[in-house]
Parts: structure tokens; C-alpha cells; sequence
């Protein structure tokens, strides 16, 4: 599994249009093969910083993607913040459930 987020500082200026970029990525990504979910958020303490998150099955469909020219519009948003972004690629080696849980709670 592999999850990214991309964090961007927006002036008020550019706001609106990152979000409709974040917006027209959200249809053809979650269509996209591998893709398990996409979505994006606006800081409650800020609200001129958006994060956009993927969640990808392999690090190979999330290359396809970045690779793809939907990727592009990801890149244009970057280009819109006004201070660097906070870019991320989680690669997960193993995700636990409930049973991590009652384990650490010592809870059985």
C-alpha cells in the first residue's frame, strides 16, 4: 500500500482555483487502476492550506499515475502555493487493524 499527500500554502488569489484543480483530479484518479482512494481537505486552522491524499494498492500503479497527464494537474497546483510544498510517498509495509488495538489497550 502507498499513500501520498501533498500539502500547499495558497494566497487567497489562488484558492478557488486549486480547489477545482483538486476537484477535476478526484473523478479520473479514483477510476484510475491500483487507485483505492483519493480526496482532499482544507485546514481547519487555515484555511488557504489544502491537502490532497492518494491511496494507491502498489508503489507501480502510483508510478503509472505520476507518469500520467492527469499527474499534470497535481503539478500545476504545486505551482500555484506560495511556499514550498509538503510533499509525501508513504510506502506501508504492513497495516494492522483492530487487533492492534485490543493488543496495545490490553484489552483481551
Amino acid at each position: 500500500m502507498v499513500y501520498t499527500s501533498v500539502k500547499v500554502m495558497l494566497s487567497n488569489v489562488h484558492r478557488d482555483e486549486a480547489i477545482r484543480i483538486v476537484r477535476s483530479l478526484l473523478g479520473p484518479t479514483s477510476a484510475a487502476s491500483g487507485c483505492v482512494s483519493c480526496g482532499h481537505y482544507i485546514d481547519a486552522q487555515n484555511e488557504n492550506r489544502l491537502c490532497y491524499v492518494e491511496e494507491w494498492q502498489t508503489e507501480e500503479d502510483l508510478k503509472r499515475h505520476i507518469r500520467s497527464d492527469d499527474y499534470r494537474k497535481l503539478l500545476a497546483l504545486i505551482d500555484l502555493a506560495t511556499e514550498p510544498p509538503d510533499l509525501k510517498f508513504h510506502m506501508v509495509s504492513d497495516t494492522l487493524g483492530m487487533e492492534y488495538l485490543i493488543r496495545v489497550r490490553n484489552l483481551m
